[in-house]
């Protein structure tokens, strides 16, 4: 059972709210990885998610993991595929030269 609170969640003007945000953050949470990284191994474990309703395989789910343990997730979504993956990297390298 995962322990998660929604942090900051925020639409673009003339976007709307969609179940696709919550798919990314569970197959970060189910998986332990980046929801990319379910994409570029779509073909192993995670192949039957593609197929699922609950599941996004493809980018813009990312975990955050401290002291080894599954924190939180950070989702973008609306860029292009891997721009919402990239977009999250670019913001955390941002923040960890601080």
């Amino acid at each position: 059972m995962y322990k998660n609170a929604l942090i900051l969640h925020y639409l673009m003007d003339g976007k709307k709210d969609s179940n696709w945000m919550h798919r990314k953050e569970k197959t970060v949470l189910d998986s332990g990885h980046s929801s990319l990284y379910t994409f570029l191994t779509v073909n192993s474990e995670y192949k039957i998610w593609k197929e699922e309703d609950d599941y996004a395989v493809c980018s813009g789910g990312f975990p955050i993991i401290e002291n080894g343990v599954l924190n939180g997730v950070i989702c973008v979504s609306g860029l292009e595929h891997f721009q919402d993956h990239n977009l999250i990297v670019e913001v955390l390298n941002e923040y960890l030269k601080k």
